[in-house]
């Protein structure tokens, strides 16, 4: 009897020590691993609502200001382009790229969408701005390097 319960004990222990092996060595790292999976699904899924909030309301800021500045272009004026605005991350803000023409002069800028409610842009801080005259005091190179260098911006700040 006495082999029988010595036999009975170190089974048991056997049984026991082998249950919690199984428990650290195979499934908690598993729980683990789905538990941290299951975190970044969330977290990326939240971040993805937040930019389609963000685009979203960046989307309704540059139209707004578009058709307002629409309203306002004066008969003389025309709008260079069809605007852009995107929602830069980085900054955290809309950014609106658009532009005028009067006469032989041309103006470009990117600005803060959510700074500026009401054209005129004319006394607007700008993130980037771009003059053209038809001035002949400055040369074709000079010129074409002050469009290369506005061009390099809006590329900086649209590519989040």
């Amino acid at each position: 009897m006495d082999k029988v319960i010595k036999a009975s004990a170190g089974l048991g222990i056997l049984l026991v020590s082998s249950a919690v092996f199984y428990y650290f060595v195979f499934y908690l790292p598993r729980t683990n691993e789905e538990r941290q999976q299951r975190l970044l699904e969330t977290q990326i899924t939240d971040e993805q609502g937040s930019d389609l909030k963000n685009q979203k309301k960046c989307r309704e800021a540059g139209e707004k200001l578009y058709k307002k500045q629409l309203e306002t272009a004066s008969v003389s004026s025309a709008l260079v382009s069809t605007p852009q605005y995107k929602f830069s991350k980085r900054l955290n803000t809309c950014l609106y790229y658009g532009g005028e023409r009067k006469g032989d002069y041309g103006e470009k800028w990117i600005i803060d969408a959510y700074q500026i409610s009401e054209p005129p842009v004319a006394n607007t801080p700008k993130l980037a701005w771009l003059l053209e005259s038809p001035s002949s005091s400055e040369t074709d190179e000079s010129k074409q390097a002050r469009r290369e260098k506005f061009q390099a911006e809006v590329n900086r700040l649209f590519s989040n």
